[in-house]
């Protein structure tokens, strides 16, 4: 095996056991400064106070913007149900924070370097679809959510209108979102971007309606918007 892989495992045993353990949070920003190994550190912590409530409401709109970008709800011939999310093996902490809120499991992909968080029991999915109901925008999702809510018994809401401050755009922006310096003609000059991508027009029009920008057609894998 790779010995990232075999670190990883390791990793995970002692998270699994203390997924908030601040201890080893503190140790991976001294050695490692890539922000997507700060995930639920003190430095990636606004010194904003939204309490309880307004707290509890933020994380909901940012885990389905999450989902919107990089899950999906799933409902088997048999009639199993499942919601997952797949991210880069970076990423792994923000998934071990939603299994500690919410439960399932966590379990690294073979092969591609990826990692998975799924969720499969009844009482697990009905409180995760009470948190995102009316939060799930992405098109395919929606109907994903539908089919999900038909087998569970659950009357899913239209999604809500869209603010600046709604942290659906930090979710989706975590899952599909990309920040790059772009060298021009002069060396001397950069320009800074930043962006989302999806197959679908309508799902990031999102952003452009609440932060302007420009949306454009790249014909590079197999084609997606941006």
């Amino acid at each position: 095996m790779d010995t990232s892989i075999v670190s990883l495992n390791y990793t995970l045993a002692l998270l699994v056991k203390d997924p908030l353990n601040r201890k080893w949070n503190q140790q991976v920003t001294k050695g490692r400064r890539n922000t997507s190994h700060l995930v639920g550190t003190s430095e990636t912590t606004r010194a904003i106070s939204y309490g309880k409530q307004g707290q509890a409401i933020r994380f909901n709109q940012w885990l389905a913007g999450l989902i919107d970008g990089t899950g999906c709800f799933l409902v088997s011939r048999k009639g199993n149900t499942t919601c997952e999310i797949t991210v880069p093996i970076v990423n792994v902490t923000m998934l071990l924070y939603i299994q500690h809120k919410l439960g399932g499991t966590v379990k690294i992909r073979s092969g591609d370097q990826s990692v998975r968080w799924r969720l499969h029991s009844k009482k697990g999915l009905l409180d995760l679809l009470t948190r995102v109901n009316g939060n799930i925008r992405h098109t395919s999702r929606l109907v994903q959510l539908n089919q999900l809510s038909a087998v569970l018994g659950f009357q899913v809401f239209s999604p809500n209108s869209l603010d600046r401050k709604n942290a659906w755009f930090s979710g989706f922006f975590d899952a599909v979102g990309s920040i790059e310096n772009y060298s021009k003609e002069s060396k001397d000059s950069t320009e800074l971007t930043i962006s989302v991508t999806n197959k679908l027009y309508a799902d990031v029009l999102h952003f452009y309606n609440c932060f302007g920008g420009n949306v454009f057609f790249n014909k590079g894998i197999n084609g997606y918007y941006k």
